[in-house]
Formats: structure tokens, sequence, C-alpha cells
């Protein structure tokens, strides 16, 4: 069965991103497995003495196991309210471990089919947290399915319309594909978004272009989806255009471009917040997160 995991702290942004992917898996026909890494109170972590693991560990992992069974209870008990008597819901399953590394969840190991990892975004009172930014930074680094991150003020409804950054790499037709199978499941639209443009174009950017387009016609399959230049002279400008000026759903990006994945998902980088941090960020891993157990081979 293809299941999206959840990593949750019990803050309420990752109750809420929970929710969010709750409502995801539901369309997709996915179950939902809510991960935590282990739960030891950080004055025990700040003692020099303390070795991990420590004897007292498995009362932390009890106790952080009985809060995911009480999280999943709760989230199980909100969507049968939701939904109407007989109606298929996902199943919520639940996993501590000691380590928070996303490539754990994802091993054939573990018996789970992850086609997806969802995470809370960062919020503004946890911008300089070191640690938050520390294990939001390795879920991205290690995880070799797409990463869903949901906003602390994201609307939990269908996607209408995705943005999909690109500097019109030929390498994005086939991860624009995969998206499309997402799309597929409330019709929405994805407009190709090309961030990185400059003034007056030479021949050789504009064949480039032109080859992008032809493709994303030719090789795509989906008819809902649409090209538009936004002229800039940096990926980070070009976002920041985006965020301001089109109404769109979720943001999505290939992992390519790290200095623009940090732009997107720190609150503390973007100009204008209040436009921003409202809305999802997908990010799929680069070099590959296309073949094998994608997004969209769960919805076709």
């Amino acid at each position: 069965m293809k299941t999206i995991a959840v990593l949750t702290d019990f803050t309420p942004g990752s109750e809420h991103a929970a929710r969010y992917a709750l409502h995801l898996a539901q369309k997709m026909k996915a179950d939902v497995l809510l991960y935590s890494k282990l739960l030891v109170p950080a004055e025990i972590i700040a003692d020099a003495q303390y070795v991990f693991p420590g004897e007292n560990d498995n009362d932390f992992k009890t106790d952080t196991e009985n809060r995911l069974k009480e999280l999943a209870a709760m989230l199980s008990d909100e969507l049968k309210k939701k939904n109407f008597p007989g109606s298929i819901l996902p199943a919520i399953c639940c996993r501590c471990e000691e380590e928070l590394i996303t490539n754990s969840i994802c091993g054939s190991e573990s018996g789970e089919n992850i086609i997806m990892t969802v995470i809370a975004g960062i919020s503004q009172s946890e911008e300089h947290d070191s640690l938050t930014a520390n294990s939001f930074r390795q879920v991205l680094d290690s995880s070799d399915v797409p990463v869903l991150i949901i906003p602390e003020d994201a609307v939990i409804r269908n996607v209408e319309k995705f943005v999909f950054a690109t500097d019109a790499s030929y390498s994005d037709i086939a991860y624009i594909d995969t998206l499309s199978g997402l799309a597929k499941l409330s019709t929405a639209e994805i407009l190709i978004a090309n961030v990185t443009q400059s003034g007056m174009l030479n021949s050789e950017q504009d064949a480039t272009i032109k080859r992008f387009k032809e493709a994303i016609v030719t090789d795509v399959n989906y008819s809902r989806v649409y090209y538009r230049s936004v002229p800039n002279n940096a990926m980070r400008n070009g976002l920041q255009w985006l965020i301001e000026n089109i109404k769109f759903d979720m943001l999505v990006m290939v992992r390519r471009n790290i200095d623009s994945c940090d732009f997107a998902f720190n609150p503390g980088l973007i100009n204008n917040q209040s436009t921003y941090i409202q809305r999802p960020l997908l990010v799929y891993p680069y070099p590959g997160g296309i073949q094998g157990n994608t997004v969209s081979d769960a919805v076709r």
C-alpha cells in the first residue's frame, strides 16, 4: 500500500501538517505513517554525562510511542467525523526511532511503500533555532522521495494551481510529468515558471527555451500545463516575484538549487512574509526522485 510519512514532534505545526497529509492521502488512496524520533528531555541531552542510548531510554520510547498513538487516535476520530459512514479512510500507523533520518523511513525493510514525506515548515518563532533548522535540513538532504513542507497557516484544501519553478533544464520535464499525476487528483493547473531569465535572450538561450516548451507539450501527459517567463537575474528574485504576484496553492521545486530551497522554506529570508508562508512547498530530490515509488505511480 502506498504510504505518506509524516514527521511529527507533537507541536501544533506538525499536527497541522499531519492533517494536511491525511487530506492528501485520502485523495491519493494512500495510508499515513506518523513518525517521530525518540523524545529525550532537553535537560538530559544537555547533560555531558549522558550517552545515547541511556538507561531510561525505554521509558522515553514508551512515552513517545504513547503520544504517537494518542495523536493517531485523535486524527482518526477527526477524519471519521468529516466523512460519511462507510467512506474509505487512510489507515494511520506509528513508528518511533532514535534518529530522524528519512532514508530509514523509506527503507524497504520497513515494509511501507513510502511515496512522500510531509513535514511542518519552520515557523517564525523557530527561525533562529539551530536544532530545528538542522533537523529540517536533514530531512531535505536525506530524503529520496518528494518532501512536502506545510506552513503552520496553510489552508487544507484541494490544490487548484501548482507553480513549478524551473530554470528550463530539460531534466525538469520528467519531474513535471510526475507532478501531473498529483495535479490530476483535482484537475489542477500547473504553471511552469521560468524564473531565471534576464533581459534579451541570445539565440542559444532562445533555442533552449523553445525545446523546453515543445517538450512540455510532447512529453508531459497532462493538458492543463502552462508556461510563462519571470524575467529576473536570479532564482531568488524570481521566486519573490511569483510569491507576491501569482495566486497559487502549492510551490514545487527540484532540490537542485540549495540557496533557492533555503529561501523558499525559511521565513526569515522572505521580504513579504505574509504573502508566502501560507503556501505549501513540494521539493523533489535531485538527482532522482522520479523513479520507482513516486507520487505519480500512486494515482495512475
